[in-house]
């Protein structure tokens, strides 16, 4: 990969297109914490209002579950926070690339979609995308930014625009 130092136009966009999104999980992930939270000590009153001991092990159990699933998100939140203080500061490099398809697979479960790129070295590389991208940005220059390796987060797309602009 032919790895480079964005250009000031590109960090401006990434900034543009990456960060909204990522506060976007970050205030969800939040609100969901403290929901979870909010229901820890809800529990613990019913567990002495009750009195019954099968009562108190099963909400207990309960609670550290509830207690385990808010760590979770919380870590995930701070992954986020991490990723815009890289994206803020520059800490990424990119490879420049076009966009030839987009692929949509969609399960019971979940929507991913995929985009085939070509880089400047004539290599199409398949890459899940994240940010906002639609069928109508197939031709378009992209970048792929590549995050510090020790930072551990997975390459991004983000869609510049035409060769034309």
């Amino acid at each position: 990969m032919k790895l480079r130092d964005p250009l000031e136009e590109e960090i401006a966009i990434v900034k543009k297109r990456a960060i909204p999104e990522e506060i976007l999980g970050i205030v969800v992930s939040a609100f969901f914490d403290i929901l979870v939270l909010g229901c820890i000590p809800k529990g613990i009153m019913t567990i002495i209002r009750k009195g019954s001991i099968p009562f108190a092990i099963f909400s207990i159990i309960v609670q550290l579950l509830l207690l385990g699933l808010a760590v979770f998100v919380f870590t995930i939140m701070i992954g986020s926070i991490k990723k815009i203080s890289c994206i803020n500061k520059g800490q990424y490099r990119v490879e420049e690339c076009t966009i030839e398809k987009i692929n949509v697979s969609v399960s019971h479960k979940k929507r991913v979609v995929w985009a085939t790129v070509k880089t400047t070295e004539g290599k199409s590389i398949k890459i899940k995308v994240r940010y906002k991208i639609k069928k109508s940005d197939v031709g378009k220059r992209a970048v792929i930014v590549r995050f510090d390796p020790k930072k551990k987060f997975d390459d991004e797309l983000v869609v510049i625009g035409t060769y034309d602009e």
